[in-house]
């Protein structure tokens, strides 16, 4: 099994352009392999057993192909790669549909075949690929070709800096850079997913891996067009995308680099911007699904995105915008969004709009398929939430109550339906809260990472966000009618309640939980890092109680409580 390497290595690489000058000319067993699409003898190859470190490039065109710290023994013969480098190979199934050809994504050189499912490495991907289709390049030498071709070094950059498919655009705008490559990186799990990302589980940043021609582009100029394309004073965010996998953090793959960015932060923040950019050594890189790569060019679209000001000037960075391009990246995050539906919540009276959604307990049809009954439909802003926690553990341990009232329960969340997932096992499997356990969550949660339904109920109002559903409660009736207690009056301690915990809230910056009265615990913010997880649920402070790592509650000063003005 091989060993994912971590953080970047200075490689060496020739940036061309292919046309008839810089096509290299083929030898006879060459062009059998490359234009005829032959294959070479196993065990023949220069590059089989090959581990130096190092870029292998396209033998035809040049191009960047695999780095060496991809490249595994499959023990098949020929050289075996895990990893590509973003957008460097292109994928076609033979015409027989058996296998799938891998090909240079620039110049159209024949490698070999790529497969999965074989279980080699962590990746579970082999591209098989000829040596005769290959050239290398090795780390920090200079390069074998001739005087005409510059050898130049190339380089790799970690950034983090919200949605990667913005930061991604813009940042392969700029001359000099190889690649741009989206990802995962920061987090305590290995290969997590998109969804594993999103549940807010795995701590991980939605990052980009940039290799750059360090003769064309210092990693400087990369770091101050960084900062100019988001926003570093935000935690956790991005205008509206809201989450540790959006937070703002550099991940340096050498002392030089921290260096740099150290420096940059610091001349920021004598110009008064309080920024909030960590500066972390790299870890493992992991590579997003492929319809995260080039999300932006694929599509033909320019990011929707929001300015922000030009905090450290890049001269042609800003010649570059000052055609009307606004320097930022994109803030909406998904297709539904370019066309944010604002519609208000139903009024009282209305029919109760109709929808067909997945959740956890299946596929439903609403409300049709609880014709007769009394259903609550409620809204939680997200996943991995310590509120929300507690909301739907004790709706979950009460559900036998409103069963018997003949009244369906349905949650709904703008998270996808494996977050849903995890989220619930972890409730049911970890979390011990007030006298909750094993608590199983039997009544739907639907998944609605497009808003559709959110939408359609008015659950997002953009003054709170426009990318989470405020909380909400519908009560609707036998008939579908959308009602509220027109004749049943007011419950006045319940209104005190209200307003004792938004003072609370507002005073002491902390969360409340389900059925909380003054005098209970109260829940404190949810840790920002993995590191600060691990210190959370290794080393709670005094008086703290983690119930996992993004559920922690706390006693309030009671000398402090009496200060509240109403009690």
């Amino acid at each position: 099994m091989k060993r994912i390497i971590a953080g970047g290595i200075a490689l060496m690489g020739i940036l061309l352009t292919v046309n008839a000058q810089t096509m290299k000319p083929l030898t006879p067993d060459e062009r059998r392999i490359i234009v005829d699409k032959g294959t070479e003898a196993p065990f023949t190859g220069k590059y089989y057993k090959h581990s130096e470190r190092g870029l292998y490039r396209c033998r035809q065109c040049g191009a960047p192909l695999y780095r060496s710290e991809d490249k595994f023994d499959a023990g098949c013969g020929w050289p075996a790669f895990d990893d590509e480098i973003a957008g460097a190979v292109r994928r076609t199934p033979d015409a027989d549909g058996r296998r799938t050809e891998i090909t240079c994504a620039r110049c159209g050189a024949h490698l070999g075949h790529v497969f999965t499912g074989e279980r080699f490495t962590d990746k579970n991907t082999r591209h098989c690929v000829n040596s005769l289709s290959l050239d290398f390049v090795p780390a920090a030498e200079p390069s074998d070709r001739t005087s005409s071709e510059a050898a130049a070094t190339t380089e790799t950059a970690i950034f983090a800096g919200g949605c990667f498919w913005g930061v991604e655009y813009l940042l392969e705008q700029q001359p000099g850079v190889l690649s741009v490559e989206a990802g995962y990186t920061g987090g305590r799990t290995d290969r997590p997913t998109y969804e594993e990302v999103c549940s807010h589980t795995t701590g991980h940043a939605e990052a980009v891996r940039v290799t750059f021609d360090t003769s064309k582009v210092s990693y400087e100029t990369l770091a101050r067009l960084f900062f100019e394309i988001h926003d570093p004073t935000q935690i956790d965010r991005q205008g509206p995308d809201i989450g540790d996998q959006y937070r703002s953090e550099i991940f340096y793959t050498s002392p030089e680099q921290r260096a740099v960015a150290e420096r940059l932060i610091a001349l920021l923040r004598s110009k008064g911007y309080r920024v909030a950019t960590r500066v972390t050594p790299a870890g493992p890189f992991w590579p997003a699904e492929t319809c995260h790569q080039d999300y932006y060019r694929r599509r033909g679209t320019l990011p929707y995105c929001h300015a922000y000001p030009p905090l450290l000037r890049s001269p042609r960075y800003f010649q570059r915008v000052s055609s009307g391009r606004p320097p930022c990246h994109t803030v909406k995050k998904r297709d539904d969004m370019e066309n944010l539906n604002t519609t208000p919540l139903p009024r009282i009276g209305d029919k109760a709009p109709s929808f067909e959604a997945v959740t956890t307990q299946g596929p439903i049809r609403f409300p049709e398929d609880y014709a007769g009954r009394w259903i609550i439909l409620f809204s939680h802003p997200s996943d991995f939430t310590p509120v929300c926690t507690s909301e739907f553990m004790t709706f979950a341990a009460r559900s036998d109550e409103f069963e018997a009232l003949n009244c369906q329960l349905v949650g709904l969340s703008v998270d996808g339906l494996y977050s849903h997932i995890a989220w619930l096992r972890t409730i049911r499997d970890k979390i011990v809260y007030r006298g909750m356990q094993h608590v199983e969550v039997r009544f739907p949660l639907i998944a609605d990472l497009r808003m559709k339904v959110a939408n359609l109920y008015g659950m997002i109002q953009p003054g709170e966000s426009s990318t989470s559903a405020v909380r909400a409660v519908f009560f609707i009736d036998p008939d579908a009618t959308i009602y509220y207690p027109l004749a049943l009056g007011r419950n006045f301690d319940e209104i005190k309640r209200v307003l004792v915990g938004l003072q609370t809230v507002d005073r002491f910056n902390v969360a409340l939980p389900a059925d909380w009265h003054p005098g209970d615990e109260a829940i404190v913010p949810t840790a920002s890092s993995s590191a600060a997880a691990e210190e959370r649920m290794t080393r709670p402070d005094e008086g703290t109680q983690c119930y996992d790592w993004f559920f922690c509650t706390r006693p309030l000063p009671q000398e402090e409580l009496e200060e509240v003005p109403v009690q």
